[in-house]
């Protein structure tokens, strides 16, 4: 899936693909702030990464229709899905 790809011409959505090829997408706010956490910091790649093969996933405890991906990075546990901190 394309990390580019734009939905609307006013607002820049990023794309990626899950680890059952399901669409996920961020808005440029979203990403924004997840990248202003320090050890988020250039970390697009990891998000990318984290979404596609992800050490485990869990449903959200918040909505139950959503899943959490959850990976590992050198610097902490990755969860780009804002479910929970590890």
């Amino acid at each position: 899936m394309d990390g580019n790809r734009e939905e609307n011409q006013s607002i820049k959505i990023r794309w990626f693909a899950d680890y059952d090829n399901r669409a996920v997408r961020l808005t440029a706010e979203r990403l924004n702030h997840i990248l202003q956490h320090p050890e988020m910091e250039n970390m697009v790649q990891a998000i990318e990464e984290t979404l596609a093969s992800p050490v485990f996933v869990r449903q959200s405890p918040s909505v139950p229709s959503q899943t959490c991906t959850i990976g590992i990075t050198p610097k902490r546990w990755l969860d780009p899905s804002g479910c929970a901190s590890l």
